[in-house]
């Protein structure tokens, strides 16, 4: 269900998005770039909790030694996906193994949990769970999911943690509707304006993908990330794990 002032602002949007699929168009090589070039993240009126995403103080320049779940501090993390991706950000680092775990919302119950290699060199991890021996997310139900750097197999108990929330939504009518008359980089403002963080994150990552040199698509996802505190990570590479 979508507040009432949340349902303004997608009205609000629509118009924005009507102008947004108008506005000039400038070539760049071999892409087309918009000249829209600010996202940001509206977090959702419901769901707030304590996130523990890392070390460092919000737009911190120390975060680029910190470990960082790339997600807003005191919200949960929305997605509609059944198979849910995540992003973290790992800095240089002695560890030599990364523990990534999907948890029942009360911790009590793992649903994954794999064991993989860190990154010689920092920079963001994209993992992806969509051929993992992972169930599909139920809808409206959360989700604790964790990320550890481990320097010891033989003592886990200095291990630096982050963890997160993650619900799966399925969106209302509205905004079925919306994101039906929307390419992927206004699906982006669609979702930032939401409240699905993940869904934004992850579009936008695809979107850059897809056109590495399109400057808009590097500026939004500078202001997106910097709009939820994590600007100082925001020019890091990323790179895609399938555990």
């Amino acid at each position: 269900m979508i507040s009432k002032r949340r349902a303004f602002s997608l009205v609000a949007l629509t118009l924005l998005l009507t102008g947004l699929a108008n506005v000039a168009i400038v070539p760049i090589g071999n892409c087309e770039a918009t000249t829209k070039s600010v996202l940001k993240f509206r977090p959702p009126s419901r769901g707030s909790l304590s996130t523990t995403r890392g070390g460092a103080s919000r737009g911190d320049t120390a975060q680029v030694k910190q470990l960082q779940a790339l997600v807003p501090q005191t919200s949960i993390g929305y997605t509609t996906a059944a198979y849910p991706s995540l992003m973290v950000y790992i800095p240089k680092t002695t560890a030599k193994m990364m523990i990534v775990r999907i948890r029942s919302a009360d911790g009590k119950k793992t649903l994954f949990k794999k064991e993989m290699a860190v990154l010689q060199t920092p920079g963001i991890v994209r993992v992806n769970f969509e051929d993992a021996a992972l169930p599909p997310l139920k809808i409206r139900e959360q989700y604790r999911w964790s990320v550890s750097l481990v320097a010891s197999a033989v003592d886990r108990s200095t291990a630096t943690v982050i963890e997160g929330a993650l619900e799966r939504i399925q969106p209302d009518a509205q905004l079925t509707q919306l994101l039906a008359k929307a390419d992927l980089q206004q699906q982006a403002f669609i979702y930032a304006e939401s409240g699905v963080w993940w869904n934004v994150l992850l579009t936008l990552d695809d979107l850059r993908k897809a056109q590495p040199q399109n400057p808009a698509l590097n500026q939004q996802w500078t202001s997106l990330l910097d709009s939820v505190g994590l600007g100082a990570i925001a020019q890091m590479p990323i790179l895609d794990l399938k555990p």
